[in-house]
């Protein structure tokens, strides 16, 4: 495969102290999987359960695939949305017999540096054994056009420096679509309406049925370039601008898109060549859609699993405007009139009492359990403190940022009383407060670090509240470090967020409700985020005319900054 990922292999232990180590692992695992919707064996059979490494932990389907797929063909691999396990089937069971004594025991994946266990398992699990399933509503129509049509479509892309994105080039007709607010400005039509050469989709959509006769031909129309690599993050087509069809031309190559509903159920649906898309009804309001970025996609058949590179690809995206926005749909957390209104209808508090406070109450066992790992770019910035330094943690969670062995000071606060008695059993100094009101008096701490907290205030007033707070309990010469979600989750691919499936669901909008599923409970709790753009953050430090900003910077899907108090 392109981009072959190097595989480790475990040193040799004697054969005795082997089979112990991995008889106690297999033990364990074969305990741990016992209330699953599957069923563990030892003896021979062509599906393999990966014990150990699956979305959650970062694998993608790709490193599975390259790895296993050098055993013998696969007939099916899958990847469990929030878990740390995954199954790949094999069409020969003398395939899986050599894959698992090769592998069992004797390999590593350089994502987790971990050694990967293996188990048999009798059969897939049959809820999620779906190759070819595709959202409600989703319309998939290959070969639509013929060659030449493509090479007529094509020549439409022609981006200018101001069409530029970060990541692709697009060219847009009719209307600008605007990727800050995810709509377009009606009273400001562009000179180059949607082209009449691609009014024959359309003519062709309607006689088949698919369309209503009496719809007018789209009036806007963007076309996105994405090289081998890129992606879009998901997102939803705002409700209220657009109309209720969405079709996309797939031009040049193939694709993955990656859907998703409310309920975190994930399909990947494949987009060939020269094919239509129609997003209608659930398809369009209730599932976000994007492309993961990668060169490669693995496509899963009835046949098999095939490895498939990207080549350069363009997609037309038409859409309808609405002449009143307006949406009746029951899809609350992805309709942007819904949020509006649930956030102007109530006071800032309550969304947030809501959507974080009592989320954070009814998960805090579980999330505390998933933070264990210290980012290095913080534990950074905490090392370089001087020896005796008094170091606040404004929401600190689980304290994953303090260490009994740290030659500085530390004191820790959060709003959640869970969290913080997690601390205190663990030997921190921690205190319940509301990140408004530090209870510090002025000028008191050398350092101060807030780690994704400041993305739950719902008012940009109380953002910068927090924020002054984090300065006023600074000392002259003290430094703070800030993070909080970007917006744009595609700007590194090698987002953590991106390689575990991405739940980040509606980063079109800044204001969004995210859905966090409690594996302890299995219940699905919203969160409110502020996801921030480019500059935001930065820019509302500098308000603040005591403090320089020393550093800005993106790490792994949030925006980060460094200010030191200057006075």
């Amino acid at each position: 495969m392109e981009n072959s990922i190097q595989f480790g292999v475990v040193d040799n232990l004697s054969a005795n102290k082997f089979k112990r180590k991995l008889e106690r692992k297999l033990n364990r695992y074969e305990k741990l999987f016992e209330n699953e919707k599957f069923t563990t064996t030892r003896n021979s059979c062509e599906t393999i359960l990966i014990c150990n490494a699956g979305l959650v932990n970062g694998i993608a389907r790709e490193v599975i695939v390259e790895l296993f797929s050098s055993f013998g063909t696969l007939k099916y691999v899958l990847m469990v949305e929030g878990k740390s396990y995954c199954f790949v089937q094999f069409h020969s069971l003398n395939c899986a017999e050599k894959a698992f004594h090769d592998v069992q025991g004797r390999i590593t994946l350089p994502q987790t540096n971990g050694t990967l266990y293996l188990l048999y398992c009798d059969k897939l699990p049959e809820s999620i054994n779906d190759y070819d399933k595709m959202p409600p509503g989703l319309i998939l129509l290959p070969d639509f056009i013929s060659d030449e049509e493509e090479t007529c479509f094509s020549k439409y892309m022609t981006p200018t420096s101001d069409t530029a994105l970060k990541h692709r080039q697009v060219s847009h007709y009719g209307f600008e679509f605007r990727y800050g607010t995810n709509d377009v400005d009606v009273a400001h039509p562009l000179d180059t309406p949607v082209p009449e050469e691609f009014h024959v989709l359309f003519d062709r959509l309607k006689d088949r049925g698919l369309l209503d006769n009496q719809l007018p031909y789209p009036e806007q129309l963007t076309i996105n370039q994405y090289l081998p690599g890129q992606g879009i993050p998901p997102h939803v087509d705002t409700h209220s601008p657009f109309g209720d069809v969405i079709v996309s031309l797939s031009l040049m190559s193939d694709v993955v898109m990656e859907f998703r509903d409310t309920n975190d159920t994930h399909l990947p649906v494949l987009l060939p060549r020269k094919s239509v898309l129609l997003l209608t009804q659930d398809s369009r309001y209730g599932w976000t859609h994007g492309i993961t970025p990668r060169k490669l996609d693995v496509i899963q058949t009835k046949d098999g699993v095939t490895v498939r590179p990207r080549q350069l690809r363009l997609s037309c995206t038409f859409r309808w405007i609405k002449p009143i926005r307006e949406c009746d749909c029951q899809f609350e957390t992805l309709c942007d009139i819904k949020i509006n209104k649930a956030l102007a209808s109530q006071n800032p508090s309550s969304v947030e009492r809501k959507h974080v406070h009592e989320v954070y109450d009814a998960i805090a066992d579980h999330f505390s359990d998933t933070r264990h790992s210290p980012w290095p770019r913080i534990v950074s910035f905490l090392n370089s403190l001087p020896h005796g330094s008094l170091l606040v943690d404004v929401g600190c969670g689980n304290g994953k940022y303090f260490s009994l062995n740290n030659p500085s000071y530390q004191i820790g606060c959060d709003r959640n009383s869970k969290l913080a008695s997690i601390c205190q059993s663990r030997g921190f100094q921690t205190l319940c407060c509301d990140c408004l009101y530090l209870p510090f008096r002025n000028s008191c701490a050398d350092a101060v670090i807030s780690i994704a907290v400041v993305h739950h205030l719902s008012t940009p007033d109380r953002r910068l509240k927090a924020i002054r707070e984090i300065n006023r309990i600074l000392k002259v010469n003290g430094q703070a470090l800030i993070y909080v979600w970007a917006k744009d989750q595609c700007r590194d691919k090698k987002s953590n967020y991106l390689r575990q499936g991405s739940k980040h669901k509606e980063f079109d909008k800044t204001d969004v409700f995210v859905p966090y599923t409690d594996a302890h409970t299995a219940q699905t709790h919203l969160r409110y985020y502020h996801v921030f753009e480019d500059n935001e953050l930065k820019d509302m430090c500098e308000e603040m005319t005591d403090v320089r900003v020393e550093e800005y910077y993106y790490d792994d899907g949030n925006w980060c900054v460094r200010f030191r108090r200057i006075s």
